[in-house]
């Protein structure tokens, strides 16, 4: 058995652990743009006025008012500044 000194295990852990939050922080990063997009891309189509119907938390149809549209207008202005 190869004897280390606690030091040097100690930093071989902490190089595993960094490795693995890089690689969990860009799975999450990935996913979280990948929903901003889709919300996106509803605003756009509320603005639009193509969406005529959404449903709320408990599941229940409401109908896009004016006034949900002017809101989701502001949406894909704010988009093309990213």
């Amino acid at each position: 058995m190869v004897s280390m000194r606690l030091s040097e295990r100690a930093s071989l852990y902490l190089a595993k652990i960094r490795k693995i939050t890089l690689v969990d922080t860009q799975a999450v990063r990935e996913k979280l743009l990948r929903q901003l997009e889709g919300l996106f891309d509803l605003a756009c189509l509320i603005a639009k006025g193509k969406v005529k119907r959404l449903r709320d938390d408990e599941g229940e149809e409401v109908k896009v008012t004016l006034k949900m549209r002017e809101n989701g207008r502001v949406s894909p202005l704010t988009r093309l500044r990213l």
